[in-house]
């Protein structure tokens, strides 16, 4: 299985895996998490607006969040996510 240093990369490989095995960025050290981040990096290939996508699962995770949670660490690495489409945009 191919892994993506970037949720970008991933993105745009049109020969890309429907189903990922890490998280683009790598592990985001718990398990929990890198299912749930495979799911929304998946589920961002099919939106017409990944990045409002995005930002709307980071919405609802910050309400969850709580120190040292799965949502914790999902969280920081969406952010992450979407700062990658800031450096494009500029």
């Amino acid at each position: 299985m191919t892994s993506y240093l970037h949720l970008l990369d991933y993105l745009g490989d049109l020969r890309a895996s429907d189903r990922l095995d890490t998280p683009p960025g790598g592990t985001a050290g718990c398990e929990l998490s890198n299912i749930y981040l495979c799911i929304i990096a998946q589920k961002a290939k099919t939106e017409g607006d990944p990045l409002e996508y995005l930002r709307r699962i980071a919405l609802k995770l910050h309400k969850k969040m709580a120190h040292g949670s799965w949502q914790n660490a999902a969280f920081i690495r969406i952010a992450s996510w979407t700062t990658e489409f800031q450096r494009i945009a500029a």
